[in-house]
């Protein structure tokens, strides 16, 4: 297969350069500045105006050039949601002209998948250009002239030198931005490719929509549209005659054929199987499109390339894929990712802190401009990795946070994590009346367990006011009799007597956590409260009634008892106490000393 024969000129995607230049000035996929919707129809809207007449003069003699992306015998995508991880890569290459200046033309180069938010997938012949300088990824687009879409530019790609048929080479793009709420395909790297005869998979692109032969590509008729086309798994050996070539089963498979198919500029684009998991990569298809199966790179086959390449990347949330089967989180998972970031103080100069990299005494931001020590942390594991929800809204960063953990919100209080929905709105302070509204909801796999507890029971993590602690229901609020009890009261008063330890009497700067990462001092706790939540569900309402009956006037003691120490401690009230306490001791004295002269009298 030649290679040129596989990648897309220059000429068709001249079009969307203006395109392309705009969104590249910021390189990024950056939402916040202004909405998207507007950002992009300005763009496009000018691109009509302007270069309409341009347009189809193009197109005319594009249709008979035959380099572009094909998708034979396939049928129109409508919803840029179907297959939101296919992205259209464009590169920016440069090299002397006739006159030895240096000249950049950008060109389309293959079509590639989304396998995590910053990673994608795609040929290394896509990439192997030794004058390639930028490379932009396309996404949210079914189609090329109008619509929405996102323009991220990559920071690095990497070519899977360890492969020498350039046929089997694969390659990956980091982005220099993640993309936005845009769902990835998740790779089949995990065990053996169960793939058999005649399984259906789809493949997606744009292009040719008939089937054709001509070598000259005369009578090829290029899509606007994003196409897909559902197609079967071949007899491999069969597909090596067709081509004449060399197919090893187990880094490749070929699919479809008999007026179905890629072809020519679909390199790199995704074969995904019935579960919507990333099974092949286009690689060969040129000739004979849809009538010759197409040959795709086995993505199992080179499970670990991937893997090694964009999992356990420091500082970087897995994609769920990297440990399809993670640890759960043990039931007092009170913990954020490592890579959630918190407002830190010292002295006056305020700065943004990974949760890693915090420490016991860190003063961090728990709401309206309040900073508080950190006094503990629940649980400390830095090398644990579980699954955790990951929360988004339009400005804040994602909040990673384990399901049990509590977050603030503006309507239903204080409540478990796994109890939000989409829609809602969670609080940015305490007091404040300004919410982010929950975009999106994905679960991930993430490095590091960490719990900071604070005085309050507060935290802002990534923008978004969370408690300290985690819930043990999953539930909105404790059910009794005709109330609900909040699980953050509840959490925070039986937090008291290790508060009382570890802050008031200020003890555990050298506290130890058990192997699971849990600080010695609130295991006791963590248990005692479990088993009676377990076991008061067994022995029915009556036994649950009275055992919470008791547990509350605990706890009721336990606010009171801290009431009268944050008193005790609070510098306003310490001054009046020792202000009376030195007014009666000088009117003692005064008094005595009357009494003394009146005696001598």
């Amino acid at each position: 297969m030649m290679r040129s024969n596989l990648l897309l000129t220059t000429t068709r995607w001249l079009l969307y350069l203006h395109l392309v230049a705009a969104i590249a000035i910021g390189a990024s996929a950056d939402k916040s500045s202004t909405s998207r919707e507007s950002y992009y129809e300005d763009i496009i809207d000018g691109f009509k105006a302007t270069n309409r007449e341009r347009y189809h003069e193009e197109i005319d003699s594009i249709k008979g050039d035959g380099d572009r992306s094909l998708i034979v015998g396939g049928v129109t995508v409508d919803s840029e949601s179907k297959y939101p991880f296919f992205g259209v890569l464009i590169g920016t290459r440069q090299y002397p002209n006739e006159f030895g200046n240096a000249t950049i033309r950008s060109t389309t180069l293959c079509g590639s998948s989304l396998i995590a938010t910053d990673v994608l997938l795609t040929m290394g012949t896509c990439l192997d250009y030794d004058d390639l300088v930028q490379v932009h990824v396309v996404l949210e687009i079914v189609n090329f002239i109008e619509g929405e879409r996102q323009v991220i530019q990559a920071e690095n790609w990497t070519i899977n030198d360890s492969e020498f048929d350039e046929d089997r080479k694969l390659a990956l793009v980091y982005l220099m931005n993640p993309a936005v709420n845009v769902g990835i395909t998740n790779p089949n790297v995990h065990g053996d490719d169960d793939m058999e005869l005649n399984d259906k998979l789809t493949t997606m692109g744009y292009g040719v929509t008939d089937e054709f032969n001509d070598p000259n590509l005369e009578n090829a008729v290029n899509s606007d549209f994003l196409m897909e086309v559902d197609i079967r798994v071949k007899d491999t050996e069969a597909c090596a005659e067709d081509y004449e070539k060399t197919l090893i089963e187990a880094a490749q498979f070929c699919a479809g054929g008999g007026g179905t198919g890629a072809c020519l500029g679909d390199a790199g684009g995704p074969a995904i199987d019935k579960n919507g998991d990333l099974v092949g990569i286009v690689s060969i298809g040129i000739i004979e499109c849809g009538i010759f199966p197409t040959v795709f790179t086995r993505v199992n086959g080179y499970k670990n390339f991937i893997k090694d390449a964009v999992c356990n990347r420091t500082g970087i949330v897995d994609p769920i894929w990297c440990d399809p089967n993670p640890p759960p989180p043990p039931f007092f998972g009170i913990c954020f990712a490592e890579s959630n970031q918190i407002q830190v103080k010292n002295e006056e100069v305020i700065q943004n802190k990974d949760m890693k990299d915090l420490s016991i005494g860190d003063m961090v931001h728990v709401g309206d401009g309040i900073y508080e020590p950190v006094y503990s942390f629940g649980h400390y594991a830095p090398s644990m990795k579980s699954e955790m929800l990951q929360i988004e809204t339009a400005t804040t960063a994602p909040l990673r946070i384990s399901p049990n953990h509590m977050v603030m919100t503006a309507s239903k209080g204080t409540i478990p994590a796994s109890q939000l929905q989409v829609g809602d709105e969670l609080l940015t302070s305490y007091s404040s009346d300004v919410a982010q509204r929950v975009q999106k909801i994905d679960s991930v796999v993430a490095r590091g367990m960490y719990a900071p507890f604070t005085p309050s029971g507060k935290i802002v993590v990534d923008g978004i006011l969370a408690s300290s602690y985690i819930a043990f229901e999953d539930n909105e609020g404790l059910e009794f009799g005709m109330m609900k009890i909040s699980h953050q009261w509840m959490a925070h008063a039986g937090s008291f007597p290790h508060r009382f330890m570890c802050y008031y009497s200020n003890s555990c700067a050298n506290e130890k956590y058990s192997a699971e990462g849990i600080a010695d001092g609130i295991h006791g706790s963590l248990m005692f409260y479990k088993n009676i939540f377990e076991t008061t569900n067994t022995y029915g309402w009556l036994v649950r009634s009275v055992v919470f009956g008791l547990v509350l006037i605990v706890l009721m003691a336990f606010t009171a008892m801290e009431a009268i120490i944050s008193s005790m401690t609070n510098p306003s009230v310490q001054t009046t106490v020792i202000s009376f306490v030195v007014m009666v001791g000088s009117a003692k004295f005064f008094h005595a000393n009357n009494k003394k002269g009146k005696t001598q009298q």
